[in-house]
């Protein structure tokens, strides 16, 4: 994956997708980090990013899924744990693909290898009260604009 630790803080390239269905937006969560996420992961070495948010759905999900248009790219910077970080990522609008196994808008549960996942579905209301990472994303999850977004966000948990 395209992690690069350094004395200065850690590099990574994630890409995610969001999800929605009837005005609410999948996220997920680990029992690692109390903060939710738009679904994806980190890109590997000569992996596109469509094809990372892809494969990532269907890896913690089982959900096979169509990338949409680009909407998003972040540079996130953010500190955890005494450690800084660098991100930079992309957030591809998605639709699912074919018929789901799913029961809308139910929280759901997966593992992948021996991460334990919580994923759920949030509407405005419950969005703006949730500890979102990056938080800066909650205002431009619900717009409609057209092209490419480019946001530079900070936080520090």
């Amino acid at each position: 994956m395209l992690h690069f630790p350094t004395d200065k803080g850690t590099f990574f390239y994630r890409v995610a997708g969001i999800l929605r269905h009837e005005g609410r937006i999948l996220l997920m969560k680990n029992q690692i980090m109390p903060n939710w996420l738009l679904p994806g992961g980190r890109c590997e070495m000569h992996e596109a990013s469509a094809e990372v948010v892809q494969r990532e759905l269907m890896e913690e999900t089982g959900l096979a899924v169509e990338v949409g248009p680009l909407r998003f790219v972040t540079e996130y910077f953010f500190s955890e744990s005494n450690r800084r970080f660098h991100q930079l990522g992309f957030y591809y609008e998605l639709a699912l693909s074919g018929t789901p196994g799913l029961d809308w808008g139910q929280t759901f549960y997966r593992t992948e290898g021996d991460q334990f996942l919580t994923f759920s579905w949030f509407g405005p209301e419950e969005l703006a009260n949730a500890r979102l990472h990056p938080s800066g994303l909650k205002p431009w999850l619900y717009t409609t604009g057209q092209g490419i977004e480019h946001l530079v966000l900070n936080d520090t948990w």
